[in-house]
């Protein structure tokens, strides 16, 4: 019996650490909004208001539970170029970040990979982009 718990031991704190953000947070899920890449809008569509009013209808969503794609999704977070050289992103892909002490972090994207992180701009993220275009069907 110890002998099995001390070799399951280290795939738990694996899977804590995975689970893990770099603050030391545990991130629960996350659930991506996002438009059909042919679905075009008359105007900008800002990260607060990307969810809400005739927008809401076009939406679709993708939720992520497993640690592997949540550590993906996270790590692409801290993967951008900066300075952003825009001020205002016409978003097209938003972002719930759950974590286990109740804090929801909101994460918006536009169709170049512009990164807004709870109303901070930071710079454009590539692999940001890509994780949506791969894991979410119809976002080109």
């Amino acid at each position: 019996m110890i002998k099995r718990l001390v070799s399951f031991w280290p795939y738990l704190l694996l899977f804590l650490h995975a689970a893990c953000t770099s603050s030391g947070k545990i991130v629960d899920r996350v659930t991506i909004y996002y438009m059909n890449s042919s679905v075009e809008t008359i105007v900008a569509v800002s990260c607060d208001n990307f969810d809400r009013g005739l927008a809401k209808n076009s939406l679709l969503t993708k939720q992520f539970n497993t640690v592997a794609q949540i550590r993906i999704f996270m790590k692409s977070l801290t993967d951008y170029k900066s300075p952003l050289l825009v001020k205002n992103i016409d978003v097209r892909a938003k972002a719930y970040v759950f974590y286990s002490t109740g804090k929801v972090s909101t994460v918006c994207t536009d169709q170049f990979g512009d990164l807004e992180i709870d109303g901070a701009f930071l710079g454009v993220s590539k692999s940001l982009l890509l994780f949506i275009q791969q894991n979410c069907d119809g976002f080109k």
